[in-house]
């Protein structure tokens, strides 16, 4: 069966990736994340998550088209109309020990940066629901552009499940549309942004009938003057594991955490999230990956944190006690 990528004139590489299709056209690369289940009623727990081999594949795959002199601009989006990706499969956090917490997130963070550092200009196109992780996936390509569908959401269900965006959310999200909607955003666990909100505050650049998306995303590629948005090789990380954790506990210290039975985010994460808008600078971008880093493994291990990642599974309202 011919894809929509042959049809918009794709060629497919021959690779052996599991998870991922790449194609070629004139100078454009092209990944197409294809991490899906069959059943209809899997999706929540398909929809490209970011797991290890995923994120393995797609570092692979940046690599390939970054060694490519002949392609000169990049494509990512997903083979399928339910999701462009909804993020890690969150599932996998509820009980983790700090270890593979950690161990997890410094691959995701290592993902983005090899995306962020690509010197070639990419353009997300968008498809389908783009929460968490895979909010965070697009918000570090150079361009975004979506498909009008009425799927296509975009959000940050975090703070609901009591933990923070860790792969770049907070320090990418403010620099693309500033600190007040992206503080709202987050510490709301917002997650139904639509591709029509999203083009307003600035997310995306433009909306596009779903048989046009990928045309389209081709014609942006070789827009004159299209290039790269941002430079995070050129910041250097200065600070230490220890020395966040001593701040993450200072700033707690005191604080009253209890439960707000009008808003949906767990209290910790809802203030670990104001935390991490102090430390949102351009130029201390490697930092505020390490505020995210340390942030993330301190909430991974809180009892809210384990109620809402159990409340999401047993499909049920979460009980937050702020601990």
């Amino acid at each position: 069966m011919v894809s929509v990528f042959e049809k918009n004139g794709f060629t497919e590489l021959n690779t052996e990736y599991k998870d991922l299709e790449i194609y070629s056209k004139d100078n454009v690369g092209l990944i197409s994340m294809k991490k899906f289940k069959d059943d209809i009623k899997a999706h929540r727990q398909s929809g490209n998550h970011l797991d290890y081999d995923l994120m393995r594949e797609l570092k692979e795959a940046l690599l390939f088209f970054q060694n490519e002199s002949r392609i000169h601009k990049l494509i990512i989006t997903s083979s399928h109309k339910v999701a462009f990706s909804r993020g890690a499969k969150i599932e996998d956090v509820l009980g983790a020990s700090e270890e593979k917490c950690r161990d997890f997130l410094s691959k995701a963070q290592d993902l983005l940066l090899t995306l962020q550092k690509f010197t070639k200009p990419v353009i997300a196109a968008i498809n389908g629901l783009t929460l968490g992780g895979g909010f965070e996936l697009s918000l570090a390509c150079d361009y975004r552009i979506a498909s009008s569908r009425e799927n296509v959401v975009f959000g940050f269900p975090e703070t609901s499940l009591g933990l923070i965006p860790a792969m770049g959310g907070t320090q990418n999200l403010r620099r693309i549309i500033g600190e007040k909607q992206a503080r709202y955003i987050i510490s709301e666990s917002i997650i139904n942004i639509t591709s029509e909100k999203a083009k307003v505050l600035g997310i995306v650049e433009n909306i596009f009938p779903p048989k046009e998306l990928i045309n389209e995303a081709f014609i942006l590629a070789n827009r004159k003057g299209i290039g790269k948005q941002f430079h995070p090789e050129k910041v250097k990380a200065d600070l230490s594991a220890n020395t966040i954790r001593k701040e993450i506990i200072s700033f707690l210290k005191n604080r009253q955490l209890k439960p707000d039975p009008r808003k949906t985010a767990a209290p910790i994460a809802a203030a670990l999230t104001d935390f991490l808008f102090t430390k949102t600078d351009e130029n201390q971008y490697l930092n505020g990956l390490l505020y995210e880093y340390e942030v993330f493994c301190y909430l991974q291990q809180t009892e809210d944190c384990y109620e809402g990642i159990q409340a999401l599974t047993e499909e049920r309202k979460p009980f937050f006690k702020g601990k």
